[in-house]
């Protein structure tokens, strides 16, 4: 009897590990923030550069979620390709990310506020060159946003705008 009772202590100790190991991982509420920009987006860009003429562009972006769902991936392959991958830091209680757009590359911190549903990022290039961001949903499929983007000096260098609207399923 009392190798039947130790099976079942065991049984009975292991039986909750085994349930949940088929059960995904419950993600932060600030992972979940990624959430939102998930999808095909749409975007009109307008790009400022100061004593030049605006310059207006049309692109698709995708964004996807890692396997994991603690990394969210931005793509744009036409040329040059833009990447960039943001996560959630909750050492720093920050967003941070790494950029790369054609021999561009950057790193972003950024802080989320729910009131306004606003994103925004702090960067810096490998060139010394910074920038900060702002991304603002205006509902569940559009959102906002802008940049500045400093040289080394300071100096404004572009001055960028988008709207963002994601593609139905």
């Amino acid at each position: 009897m009392r190798p039947v009772a130790i099976t079942l202590a065991v049984l009975a100790a292991v039986c909750p590990l085994v349930s949940n190991a088929d059960e995904p991982e419950k993600r932060s509420a600030e992972l979940q923030v990624l959430d939102r920009f998930v999808g095909t987006w749409d975007i009109k860009m307008t790009v400022k550069v100061p004593g030049q003429e605006a310059v207006n562009r049309e692109i698709s972006e995708t964004r996807k979620l890692s396997r994991g769902g603690a990394v969210l991936e931005f793509e744009n392959a036409k040329p040059p390709e833009f990447h960039m991958l943001w996560g959630y830091d909750p050492k720093s209680k920050k967003y941070t990310g790494v950029w790369m757009f054609g021999g561009d590359r950057g790193w972003l911190t950024g802080t989320w506020n729910e009131r306004t549903s606003t994103m925004k990022l702090e960067g810096a290039g490998a060139d010394a060159s910074s920038s900060i961001t702002t991304f603002r949903f205006l509902d569940k499929d559009h959102s906002e946003s802008s940049a500045v983007y400093r040289d080394r000096d300071g100096k404004v260098v572009s001055e960028v705008t988008w709207k963002h609207t994601r593609r139905g399923k």
